[in-house]
């Protein structure tokens, strides 16, 4: 059940994540406690070729095996493939692309997610210009069972806010990186 109470820290703590790396971790957790889920996830992708750019789980989760899921399981994840046809805004869950007899038949659930605890998901879906497809993922264990419309509603209540952070967030490391070179041009002709 969504805990409406820990929406607000989570918009705020969304937003300092934009101006500091360091702080997506709280936001994950925030977001865990405010979906009342086992843990979340927040994942940014080549959209060209699928590869993994960016993992961080919530401190429930740091016990998954971040290496094996970027060298293998991302790459057969049906998640992903689903990702990779959406639309920025979009907001994805387990019902939408599998049934529960194709969750079972699949190696990406069976072997990577039944042994951390994890089965069903509900994401929100992330593009911008650089190529990249984004995924702010909640996780929910097979006992608490599927998502459900409130999980659904909320995560598109708070998908603008995580797009905007991640776009701000993009921006203050665009106006760094022109500061920083701007810097070196000035030392260089001193």
């Amino acid at each position: 059940m969504v805990g409406e109470p820990d929406v607000d820290e989570l918009i705020r703590k969304l937003y300092a994540a934009a101006l500091d790396h360091e702080d997506w971790g709280p936001v994950l957790d925030c977001a865990a406690q405010a979906f009342g889920a086992v843990g979340t996830s927040f994942e940014i992708f080549d959209k060209n070729n699928g590869n993994p750019l960016f993992l961080e789980l919530s401190s429930e989760l740091r016990h998954v095996s971040a290496p094996e899921y970027i060298d293998y399981y991302s790459r057969i994840s049906p998640r992903v493939r689903n990702a990779e046809n959406v639309r920025s805004g979009d907001v994805s869950y387990d019902y939408a692309i599998l049934t529960e007899s194709e969750m079972d038949a699949d190696e990406f659930y069976n072997d990577c997610m039944t042994p951390v605890g994890l089965r069903y998901f509900v994401a929100g879906h992330l593009r911008d210009a650089f190529g990249h497809m984004g995924a702010f993922a909640v996780q929910l264990s097979a006992r608490q069972g599927h998502v459900d419309s409130d999980e659904i509603d909320l995560m598109q209540r708070m998908l603008p806010h995580i797009q905007q952070a991640v776009d701000l967030k993009y921006r203050c490391a665009d106006i760094c990186l022109r500061n920083a070179s701007a810097l070196e041009s000035l030392e260089q002709l001193g």
